[in-house]
């Protein structure tokens, strides 16, 4: 009976234990107000080399979707978004080999700066050969003061 109330104390202590635990780069805590939400990811978007941007109006992000839809009919709708409360973040990894999907994470966040990055899947051996794709993705932040970093490579 005592051992069986120990194990309980045990793996009572270790559970509440790693709720504490933040997510940390450096010796900074990555907050609430720098996570990403994903707002659309599609296949092709007629952008041949990679780039990544920050938008931050209503004109830029048309400027982006005439590109995404010049040869789309009919084209992508375009994304409500409250840039008075968010940002987007816009990434096209260029022509890829096969099919491949893109996800951007906040890699590190400093008084100052938010650097972001790129984690990629690997393109399946079977659909390698089969097309060509120009993958992008977008996902909102709030709006910051911070500068927006960009420290992906394009792979």
């Amino acid at each position: 009976m005592r051992s069986i109330l120990w194990l309980i104390l045990i793996i009572g202590i270790s559970c509440s234990g790693q709720k504490k635990a933040s997510s940390k780069k450096g010796d900074f805590v990555i907050s609430d107000s720098t996570k990403l939400r994903l707002v659309m990811q599609e296949l092709y978007s007629n952008v041949e080399t990679p780039i990544f941007k920050v938008i931050t109006d209503e004109k830029a992000l048309k400027k982006v979707f005439l590109q995404i839809n010049r040869t789309r009919k009919p084209g992508i709708s375009i994304p409500k978004v409250d840039f008075t409360k968010e940002a987007l973040l816009f990434y096209a990894a260029g022509i890829t080999d096969g099919v491949r999907s893109f996800e951007l994470f906040v890699w590190e966040e400093s008084y100052d700066s938010i650097k972001i990055d790129v984690k990629n899947s690997p393109t399946s051996a079977k659909i390698a050969f089969l097309t060509n794709t120009t993958p992008f993705c977008m996902y909102s932040i709030l709006r910051t003061n911070k500068e927006i970093v960009w420290v992906g490579d394009n792979d």
